[in-house]
C-alpha cells in the first residue's frame, strides 16, 4: 500500500472503531493511527488510511453510517 490517503481524523475513539469494523467487513484494506496520549486522552487523534483507489468506496460507506 504504497499511496494511502487520509480517510478519517477524530478524536471519537467509538466512531473510529465503527468505521474500522465497516472497513474490515468490506474487505478495505486500511492502516490505523492512534496519536491519543495513553494518560490523560486529551490530546491526539485517531487515523484511518486507506488505498487511494478504494477513497470513494470507504467514504460513502463511512457517510452512510452517519444518516
Amino acid at each position: 500500500m504504497n499511496d494511502l490517503v487520509c480517510l478519517l481524523n477524530t478524536t471519537d475513539r467509538f466512531y473510529f472503531e465503527i468505521c474500522k469494523d465497516l472497513l474490515m467487513n468490506n474487505e478495505i484494506e486500511f492502516r490505523e493511527r492512534n496519536t491519543v496520549d495513553s494518560m490523560y486522552q486529551n490530546f491526539g487523534v485517531y487515523e484511518l488510511y486507506v488505498h487511494s483507489k478504494e477513497l470513494e468506496k470507504a467514504k460513502h460507506l463511512i457517510d452512510n453510517t452517519n444518516e
